[in-house]
C-alpha cells in the first residue's frame, strides 16, 4: 500500500508540472504572437529544440505587426506615442 501510495504521488507531481510548464510555454508563445497550442510542443523531447530555435531565430508575428504599424505612421514620427 506505501509503494502504491508514493507512486500515486509521483505521479501527480509529474502531472501538475508538466501542465504548469505547458501553461507557461503557451503564454510565452502567445506573447510572440504565435498559437499558444506551439507551446505544447516544448513537451516533446527534440522537436522542443525545434522551437526554441523558432523562437530564438524566427521572424516573431508580433515584430510584423510593429513593423506593418510603423509603415503607417506620417513621416517624422517613430512611435505611437509621440506627440
Amino acid at each position: 500500500m506505501k509503494e502504491l501510495s508514493g507512486l500515486l504521488t509521483i505521479i501527480v507531481l509529474a502531472t501538475t508540472i508538466l501542465y504548469f510548464m505547458g501553461l507557461v510555454w503557451w503564454k510565452i508563445f502567445v506573447k510572440a504572437g504565435h498559437r499558444g497550442t506551439l507551446g505544447l510542443l516544448m513537451l516533446v523531447p527534440v522537436v522542443n529544440l525545434v522551437m526554441l530555435c523558432v523562437l530564438a531565430f524566427g521572424e516573431w508575428p508580433i515584430h510584423r505587426q510593429l513593423t506593418h504599424v510603423k509603415k503607417m505612421l506620417p513621416p517624422g514620427r517613430r512611435s505611437v506615442f509621440d506627440d
